[in-house]
């Protein structure tokens, strides 16, 4: 939680404890930044006017550093420019205060639930790209070839090598990547090819550093 309200964030600290949810409290986006929290498994509530950097400032920032954690937007007074911009740096919401605890506590399900499953996909992701990475270039010259639909004889002809030479790449292939049928290894092709639309050739992300905040 970031807000420089210490009732609020009091409360929220014990509305967590009742939740058995560890709860950890910010008076500032500053102080958020530099605690380097943002890349920890959680959620994220934050207030709008803050003194300093505002909480919509803060959330732009995170986005420009490519962070991905749902936020919670809270705030005072009913803007409604405000609630378009935060929806559109993709606030799970935005709610007003008084904080209702019950409607918070559903948001905040919500968003621990919907970072539980992009932490899943992203690992699972990164389980793939570490296994394809496992190739040789003419490994993945046949796994690409195989994958879409080509037989044995179609790959050797492609790739102008003997049919018994594509036999033993695609062993090897099935092997490194330990995939348990030709569908598992589409689906492993797919994934690869939607992380080389999104960071370029096929590679296994570093996990995502922020610059330090001064």
């Amino acid at each position: 939680m970031v807000d420089d309200d210490p009732a609020i964030l009091r409360l929220l600290q014990l509305w967590g404890q009742s939740w058995d949810l560890p709860v950890e409290c910010y008076d500032s986006a500053e102080a958020f930044l530099a605690a380097e929290a943002m890349n920890r498994p959680g959620c994220l509530l934050l207030d709008v006017n803050m003194k300093g950097m505002s909480g919509l400032e803060l959330q732009a920032q995170l986005t420009a550093w490519n962070v991905v954690i749902p936020i919670i937007i809270i705030t005072g007074s009913p803007e409604v420019p405000v609630a378009v911009t935060a929806m559109k740096l993709q606030a799970i919401d935005y709610i007003q205060k008084p904080i209702h605890k019950e409607h918070l506590r559903s948001l905040i399900d919500h968003a621990l639930a919907q970072d539980a499953l992009r932490r899943l996909r992203r690992h699972d992701r990164d389980v793939v790209l570490d296994r394809l990475n496992r190739l040789s270039a003419r490994e993945r010259q046949v796994m690409d070839l195989v994958v879409q639909g080509l037989a044995n004889k179609q790959v050797a002809a492609r790739l102008e090598l003997s049919e018994k030479t594509v036999e033993i790449h695609r062993g090897r292939v099935m092997q490194k990547t330990e995939a348990g049928s030709l569908a598992e290894l589409v689906r492993m092709a797919i994934t690869a090819e939607s992380n080389e639309q999104a960071h370029g050739p096929l590679e296994s992300p570093a996990p995502h550093s922020a610059p330090r905040h001064h």
